[in-house]
């Protein structure tokens, strides 16, 4: 990987199958051991229903709801909401 968004790009594509190009840093929190940072990426195709990936997990389109259900809660809820205030004050 050359940088952090030849990396991002790169797990966007193994994880997914999906090609995308980086437009905005959305969040970064960090728990004092981990640094977790969000980035708003433009996919194609826009709205895909099939997903080629060869990892063993599932990927799907998810309700917000869902992220809520996880060992990520705090973080989640904590990106979620600076999702509301980019999409807030465009």
């Amino acid at each position: 990987w050359t940088d952090i968004y030849d990396c991002i790009l790169g797990e966007l594509k193994e994880e997914t199958g999906l090609d995308g190009r980086i437009c905005n840093h959305v969040f970064t929190d960090s728990d004092g051991s981990y640094t977790c940072a969000a980035y708003e990426v433009d996919i194609w195709p826009e709205t895909p229903t099939i997903f080629d990936t060869k990892e063993s997990g599932k990927v799907a389109w998810l309700p917000k709801e869902k992220f809520f259900e996880s060992s990520f809660e705090a973080y989640n809820r904590k990106l979620f909401q600076a999702l509301e205030a980019i999409k807030n004050n465009p």
